[in-house]
């Protein structure tokens, strides 16, 4: 049973029972199963599970041209790290808790949101960039490509991927997370890709102009993409975290 609405969740009695007041997928029954907790609410949960927990990804760096024609210089943003992931085992829980589901960043100078389920667990919001060099969080994003007037040149690179809840990329696949953000490119050419797993493209040059940062996907902490550094294109916000539960794995 898969579902994704903002309601209440209800569990089988004998395994895990729990209720949801925010916005979910279901996969399963009280026995076997696993929740996708994607926006803010209360979890009412008893039995014994684990948690996975993202936070929100950070935000690509704007493009910077510095002069214009044969004297300018141009930086590509670099992209967003990745949302931290923390996972939690075998936890014993009896209880209500306040979800937060932390958002991406909006800005260049701050990370993504934290993600909480209570007090007790929480995830970090992953790294902001805010001129062509990568940012370092839980992965390492794509720096941004770079063309100077007095000479000198380099490439964007593209965002670390993702990883998997719980590391279990077996029952997991689908659900790769806190993707890196990749750097946008100078003046001509693609950006770097983003990583899997939520992360943004950088945006580069194509027969229609330059572009900005592609964002990170939301509930996966991705990293936002680079702008393109030629007319200083925007980067791409980071995309909001999420919490995994599952139980009988």
């Amino acid at each position: 049973m898969r579902m994704s609405r903002r309601t209440v969740l209800y569990g089988i009695v004998g395994g895990v029972a729990l209720e949801y007041t925010g916005t979910y997928d279901y996969v399963g029954n009280g026995t076997k199963g696993y929740a996708v907790l994607k926006t803010s609410g209360t979890l009412t949960i008893k039995g014994v599970v684990d948690l996975c927990l993202v936070g929100g990804g950070g935000r690509g760096a704007n493009g910077d041209q510095d002069g214009s024609g044969v004297s300018a210089d141009y930086d590509g943003g670099a992209g967003g790290a990745g949302g931290y992931v923390n996972n939690y085992f075998a936890q014993k829980l009896d209880n209500s808790f306040s979800i937060t589901i932390g958002a991406g960043s909006t800005s260049q100078y701050s990370a993504g949101a934290q993600t909480n389920v209570g007090t007790t667990y929480t995830a970090s919001g992953g790294s902001s960039a805010y001129n062509k060099t990568a940012a370092v969080g839980r992965g390492t994003s794509g720096k941004g490509g770079h063309k100077y007037a007095g000479g000198g040149s380099g490439s964007p690179s593209s965002g670390e991927n993702g990883v998997f809840p719980w590391n279990d990329s077996t029952n997991f696949s689908a659900y790769q997370v806190s993707g890196c953000g990749g750097g946008g490119g100078a003046i001509s050419g693609n950006g770097g890709a983003g990583g899997a797993g939520g992360g943004g493209n950088g945006g580069g040059y194509s027969g229609t102009g330059e572009s900005a940062g592609s964002p990170g996907t939301p509930n996966t902490g991705g990293g936002g993409g680079g702008g393109s550094g030629k007319n200083s294109k925007a980067g791409g916000n980071g995309g909001s975290g999420v919490v995994f539960i599952r139980w009988g794995y």
